[in-house]
């Protein structure tokens, strides 16, 4: 009214609370979403470690050879890795005893094996894994007499490898392989003078003089060195009786064995000339003589395999380590853990 013009009108600023608030919440659903997923996921893993949801069937079939339609079979059983029995991890994966034990009592129970294939690769093991095996083949032997058993060795049997080889009724080598190594072994660690330079000392309080024999804060003496030679002489003879016992049908004698039972391996040749095996040849030469032996040519080649489970499924975000590197860290555990081993191993092979 005084010729002033009116100030501008200008429309008020948009309220973004409203949509901060929206995104706000977004973002919680979506965290807890997913935070009441990951608990359901830890729930099911839960109850499948504690009620047993995640076992599958104890074994299932796979087909190596042959016909599936096939009605006889021969069973392949892998013996792969050192040789010693343990618990069964978290994956549920089974140590090269604890899976060959299996395999021979399904195989016991099926009146469909006509025969049974050793597939064996290893440096061998523990003298009680090995000399467990050699038992429960007498056994499977014992009560399915007439079904062959065979061996055919892989990259290595040594020492317990073989020992498992002996008592079969067929062994073939590749020619490749290297085998032999028959004897025993007992490896203590000494850490006395690395004690002695860090400081450490060892107290040792024992009911009698050779009760912490071995130990590895000390060094043994002259009477407990004697003793552990002992207990090696016996458990040498066993496995010279073992191999004598296994090779009689090759007509292999204690005279023609001591020269060979150094410790030393040899390849598949001298093995062959020495009588330690009956073939040089590859798995499909085994399946062949297993199929004449069993007197089913037409017998199909299975293994036993463990089917997977829900705890597998993990596998492929964490997968556990590889046979090799498994079996080498519960090789070098034991070495290193202050207890005495007598092992049926090639060392240096492994």
């Amino acid at each position: 009214m005084n010729g002033e013009a009116s100030p501008p009108v200008h429309d008020s600023p948009p309220d973004t609370r409203r949509h901060v608030r929206r995104q706000t919440n977004w973002v919680v659903w979506v965290f807890l979403a997913l935070l009441i997923g990951s608990a359901f996921v830890n729930l099911v893993l839960l109850a499948a470690l504690l009620f047993g949801l995640s076992a599958a069937p104890p074994h299932r079939e796979a087909l190596v050879d042959g016909s599936p339609s096939a009605r006889e079979k021969i069973l392949l059983i892998p013996v792969h890795g050192l040789l010693i029995q343990e618990a069964p991890g978290l994956w549920g994966e089974a140590d090269a005893v604890s899976s060959t034990l299996r395999a021979l009592d399904l195989a016991e129970g099926d009146a469909a094996v006509k025969a049974v294939l050793l597939s064996i690769d290893s440096p061998g093991g523990g003298i009680s894994d090995c000399d467990r095996i050699h038992h429960r083949i007498a056994a499977f032997r014992k009560a399915r007499p007439g079904v062959p058993i065979l061996a055919a060795m892989g990259d290595m049997a040594t020492s317990g490898g073989y020992y498992i080889a002996a008592p079969t009724d067929w062994i073939v080598a590749q020619r490749s392989t290297v085998t032999g190594s028959i004897g025993v072994i007992m490896q203590l660690a000494n850490v006395e003078r690395l004690a002695e330079m860090l400081g450490v000392r060892m107290e040792t309080v024992k009911s009698a003089e050779h009760k912490d024999a071995g130990s590895p804060f000390r060094s043994l003496t002259a009477e407990e060195r004697k003793r552990f030679q002992e207990m090696i002489d016996g458990m040498y003879e066993q496995f010279l009786q073992v191999v004598l016992d296994g090779r009689k049908a090759a007509g292999l004698t204690r005279e023609e064995l001591l020269p060979l039972a150094d410790g030393g391996v040899m390849t598949a040749d001298k093995a062959l000339k020495a009588k330690l095996v009956d073939a040089v040849g590859f798995l499909d030469d085994a399946w062949a003589e297993a199929r004449k032996r069993a007197k089913a040519p037409d017998a199909k080649v299975v293994r036993y395999e463990r089917p997977a489970g829900l705890l597998d499924l993990l596998r492929v975000q964490a997968q556990p380590p590889e046979p090799g590197v498994a079996a080498l860290g519960r090789l070098l555990h034991r070495l290193a853990d202050g207890s005495a081993r007598m092992m049926y191993l090639w060392a240096p092979g492994f």
